[in-house]
């Protein structure tokens, strides 16, 4: 498995290194009928290794640095909320508010952990883009 995951903590912040090894995209539809967003394919997923550099501070800030490792393309978000939330099965996962640094577009980032490995999904409303980021074995 190709995870780093370094974290370290301190009184003001933690921070940690993944690496995640595919990706799918999809596109979002919202739905006045059904009162939610519909999603339908885009890209399957495929190998495309990127390095996710997360930093999360006490206070609810942080930032975001993706960097594709094929074309070193690098995302940064800045984030201004995060919290711990847990899910209908109990499971707890990182619920992520923030902006895109090259174009201000609103985001929201979920990192779920599993035992056989990280899944982290970025939810674009404007762009109508969900991009899905994980290194699950197989």
């Amino acid at each position: 498995m190709l995870t780093f995951a370094v974290l370290t903590a301190n009184a003001q912040s933690q921070s940690g290194t993944t690496i995640m090894k595919r990706t799918s995209s999809q596109r979002m539809v919202w739905s006045d009928v059904d009162d939610k967003w519909l999603f339908f394919p885009l890209r399957e997923r495929h190998y495309e290794a990127s390095v996710w550099e997360t930093l999360l501070n006490d206070n609810g800030t942080g930032s975001i640095r993706i960097t594709n490792v094929d074309s070193e393309i690098t995302y940064g978000i800045n984030i201004y909320k995060w919290e711990m939330r847990t899910n209908d099965d109990g499971q707890q996962y990182i619920w992520i508010e923030g902006i895109q640094i090259s174009d201000s577009q609103r985001l929201q980032v979920i990192m779920n952990s599993y035992s056989n490995g990280k899944m982290y999904t970025v939810f674009m409303p404007d762009s109508q883009l969900a991009i899905f980021f994980d290194n699950l074995t197989e």
